[in-house]
């Protein structure tokens, strides 16, 4: 494989929707995804040629408590180690920015279908939540939760 970059705070909305479209994760409005980019703690992306082919967005509150959104690999650059690495790269950033000198947590709400990655890369899937998704007010279903055991 060529060489890859980590990028950060470098993902543009359309940029964001064209990979989620591409996993088929559900689309919505251009303004709502640059206003979920801006309120993320920070966006990691992963980018091969100059084009974004995954990404990680990092929710929380900046102390204590993160998640995990919008973990994305392109499906053509699945099984190359990228996903591992965006999730290393997201827990050294908060490691280095946020949590120095404390504990902290971190989660990721994750279909049923990503489970295996989940607990390949150090979290353990709790199959019981009280989380429901919504698509324009239609439930669309609800996710599992994936807590680090580090």
């Amino acid at each position: 494989m060529d060489k890859i970059e980590i990028t950060f705070n470098d993902i543009t909305p359309d940029e964001w929707l064209q990979m989620r479209k591409a996993v088929g994760f559900p689309l919505f409005d251009r303004e709502i995804a640059q206003k979920a980019l801006n309120g993320s703690l920070g966006v990691l992306g992963i980018k091969k040629d100059g084009t974004h082919i995954g990404m990680l967005r990092i929710l929380g509150d900046g102390a204590y408590s993160f998640y995990f959104n919008d973990v994305i690999i392109v499906p053509a650059f699945h099984r190359m180690g990228l996903g591992k690495k965006l999730i290393n790269k997201a827990v050294e950033f908060i490691r280095n920015n946020f949590c120095t000198e404390t504990m902290f947590s971190i989660s990721i709400f994750a279909n049923a279908m990503s489970e295996e990655f989940y607990e390949k890369v150090g979290f353990s899937v709790r199959k019981e939540i009280p989380m429901k998704v919504f698509v324009r007010d239609i439930h669309v279903g609800s996710r599992q939760e994936c807590l680090n055991k580090n």
